[in-house]
């Protein structure tokens, strides 16, 4: 998904070096990976991705923000290093005025453009025009924990034989209690560096009334580890253009634009077959009374023992997915 990302990035900076003196026109380069949709710089320092466009249009709507605005069909006039083109296009820009986004939005546009197949329908150009809005507005700047916790849940993505129905169970909702909702049991992946498997809960995680478990990956730094990018290439392999793109959103919805950020934060699993699994129900929990006015607690807990006297292997608690 993100093989490309880094030459996308390269191939702006590479534009912008020779950035048109007009104002109105355009210069570009076939897109790393793509065929016939196109990377481009206008003179006026706009930076567009153009999607080739084959049938009658999308259905997308034209929609302007404070940096980006997406032109659903348009026929555009780019200059290419073979020489000029005039095509049909579904377009999107990065206002000139706001540069300091560029990394950001030829990330999303590499990660997206990697999902479409090389002629898309309309309806596959659609909702990567609709991908690429949702992903756009989520600028959250996550930090190391955060970092940390959607590799854990990636990992385990990765560590399963069904990734499909991992990446349905992920994050299902934004109310969602914890990281993956199945039909019969949750699960909350935590992560931790040292020996100790101490980690944070909100109360209503350990008292859930439910099947759930804590999944405690002891996870150290490592240079040769794997990346949040690595990852999700590795989990992409064989998913459909829905699946995808379902895996971007939710990475993005978690990491907003930073997901650039994170190739030099590499990890590897200390001992994912060790006994990493226990219940929520044996993990310590302090006591609120139920009839007071309080809400979301949390609190850290040293999950040690209750994995030293209740754990298990990972295979035990998705049999059939791992």
């Amino acid at each position: 998904m993100f093989e490309f990302a880094d030459r996308v990035v390269e191939q702006f900076l590479e534009l912008f070096d020779v950035q048109p003196e007009n104002p109105f026109e355009l210069r570009g380069q076939i897109a790393a990976g793509r065929d016939s949709d196109v990377l481009a710089v206008q003179g006026d320092g706009s930076a567009y991705i153009l999607i080739r466009i084959e049938d009658g249009g999308t259905r997308a709507l034209a929609q302007a923000f404070d940096a980006l605005r997406v032109i659903p069909r348009g026929s555009y006039a780019v200059e290419l290093p073979a020489g000029p083109i005039v095509r049909t296009y579904c377009a999107i820009a990065l206002s000139g005025d706001r540069r300091e986004l560029l990394a950001a939005f030829s990330m999303v546009g590499a990660a997206l453009l990697a999902s479409l197949p090389q002629n898309p329908s309309t309806t596959q150009v659609e909702e990567f025009v609709s991908a690429y809005v949702d992903m756009f507005s989520t600028r959250a700047r996550p930090n190391v924990s955060t970092i940390k916790g959607i590799w854990g849940e990636l990992w385990l993505i990765n560590r399963s034989v069904a990734k499909s129905e991992l990446l349905e169970a992920w994050h299902p909702s934004a109310t969602a209690t914890f990281d993956f909702t199945f039909v019969d049991k949750e699960v909350e992946v935590k992560t931790h560096e040292g020996f100790r498997s101490v980690h944070h809960f909100s109360h209503s995680q350990l008292t859930t009334g439910r099947d759930a478990f804590v999944v405690s990956l002891g996870i150290i730094e490592d240079p040769s580890g794997l990346s949040i990018a690595n990852l999700l290439d590795e989990i992409s392999i064989d998913f459909s253009l829905r699946e995808r793109m379902m895996l971007a959103r939710k990475t993005f919805n978690s990491l907003g634009f930073e997901v650039e950020g994170t190739e030099d934060y590499r990890y590897r699993v200390m001992d994912p077959n060790g006994r990493i699994v226990v219940a929520a129900q044996k993990v310590p929990t302090v006591h609120v009374p139920r009839l007071e006015p309080i809400y979301d607690v949390s609190y850290a807990v040293d999950i040690s023992a209750a994995l030293e006297a209740f754990g298990r292997p990972l295979q035990e608690l998705l049999p059939s997915l791992l």
